[in-house]
């Protein structure tokens, strides 16, 4: 039988699985507690809106969720929800710049498509499709156990440089040159979050596929940015388990 969590003594400094770290017993430090738990067990508050694109679901895994997709022209009420989503999974991430930010350049630059799962009025996962053209083929490392869960599985804080040692890709992915392939643009699989406890119930992999039928790609040809998580990197590996495309 599990026990009750211990409750914090009167001024006692709290660090809460959400991030957010507070000192019981005073207010203010409670209710902004209070409202960044909410959105770490819940998802971002997303109720519909009248121009909202709905997706039909095809995948078991999005059953009795709404997917909405947020184009590069859509509304700025539609683009600050996903910027807001974006926010919600980099608190996990923590990449040193935003996933996504509405009404910025790089958006039509990229042609930036964003998937969003809701449940109960509540947006609980995300996918970022974009079109980028610096392409390398890469394959998989073999004998490596992926299962295995690495120290850095947030996201790797090396500023996304598929050479470099220190970065925990290195040690899964073989890169078949230096120099990228020019000339074309791939779509990309460039983030994907899902709220955590709605992982493992195949909810990335259903948007995955849902972002390649939106693209009329295949998935396995689709690119994938790096770096990996080691969620992420399963993700990629389960629907290229050979070879694939690294795209900046």
């Amino acid at each position: 039988m599990t026990s009750a969590p211990r409750k914090p003594k009167k001024f006692e400094s709290v660090d809460c699985e959400c991030g957010f770290g507070y000192v019981h017993g005073i207010p203010s430090n409670m209710r902004e507690h209070r409202k960044r738990h909410d959105l770490y067990l819940n998802g971002v508050p997303a109720k519909p809106m009248k121009d909202d694109e709905i997706l039909t679901v095809r995948w078991k895994a999005l059953v009795g969720m709404r997917v909405t997709l947020v184009r590069p022209n859509a509304s700025r009420n539609q683009q600050l929800r996903a910027e807001a989503v974006a926010r919600r999974a980099n608190k996990e991430m923590h990449y040193d710049c935003y996933v996504y930010e509405a009404g910025e350049s790089c958006i039509a630059e990229y042609d930036m498509h964003v998937f969003l799962a809701h449940r109960d009025d509540r947006a609980v996962a995300m996918l970022l499709l974009e079109k980028r053209e610096h392409v390398w083929r890469a394959h998989w490392k073999k004998g490596k156990d992926w299962t295995r869960r690495c120290a850095n599985d947030g996201g790797c804080d090396n500023d996304a440089r598929i050479f470099d040692e220190e970065c925990d890709d290195y040690e899964w992915i073989d890169v078949a040159s230096e120099e990228p392939e020019t000339g074309r643009k791939l779509w990309t699989v460039g983030f994907v979050w899902v709220l955590p406890r709605l992982r493992g119930q195949g909810v990335a992999k259903a948007l995955t596929q849902e972002a390649a039928a939106f693209a009329k790609t295949p998935v396995e040809k689709l690119g994938w940015y790096t770096p990996f998580s080691a969620t992420g990197r399963r993700l990629a590996h389960h629907f290229c388990p050979k070879e694939f495309w690294i795209v900046k």
